[in-house]
């Protein structure tokens, strides 16, 4: 099913001129890492400003998609849920011998296991570390988890701190935006 809904002409139509040229730039230049399909969902990250995550699956007849980038939040069809797509119709033509990506194969995620149950413990710790100074929102995960392992019940302080962080929100909030999304939400 979903062979027959993901082309590049549907891409074209959902993302639209401009957004196609650059998801296929990104596809072209090897920013779609850890394509893999799972019962029917197709997905990736895609290296942009951050690493995105792009799923595009069938439903109802029609591609559906998610990504978490800002414009994939927007439930709009997004450069990177196109340059996924391209990846994975050009996956189907490597079997053909004519492929358009730059990139070396794709890292499978056993070999990345095995590779990371290859690693001595204290490598692994700062790797994750490094990560962490990195990525706010890792961070956010291993101080909760840390703070749950603690002594004899759970640090009430660290998790009252965590969920003021995740509701806090800075700047104004466009009322009527969100107005809109909720009414579109409700007619898809």
């Amino acid at each position: 099913m979903l062979a027959g809904l993901l082309t590049e002409v549907t891409l074209n139509e959902l993302a639209g001129e401009r957004t196609f040229e650059r998801g296929a730039d990104y596809f072209a230049d090897g920013h779609v890492v850890g394509l893999k399909e799972e019962n029917g969902t197709i997905m990736a990250r895609v290296r942009g400003t951050y690493y995105y995550r792009v799923k595009l699956w069938a439903e109802d007849e029609d591609l559906a998609f998610e990504c978490n980038c800002p414009v994939g939040r927007d439930r709009v069809f997004c450069k990177h849920c196109v340059a996924v797509g391209l990846a994975w119709l050009d996956r189907r033509k490597q079997k053909s011998g004519v492929s358009k990506q730059r990139t070396k194969r794709d890292v499978t995620d056993e070999e990345i296991r095995a590779h990371l149950m290859a690693r001595d413990k204290n490598a692994l710790v700062e790797l994750l570390m490094h990560y962490a100074d990195w990525d706010s929102g890792f961070r956010d995960r291993l101080v909760l988890a840390t703070a749950q392992k603690g002594a004899k019940s759970p640090d009430l302080a660290a998790f009252r701190a965590a969920i003021d962080k995740a509701i806090r929100h800075r700047g104004s909030v466009d009322y009527a935006r969100n107005a809109m999304a909720d009414a579109g939400e409700s007619r898809t």
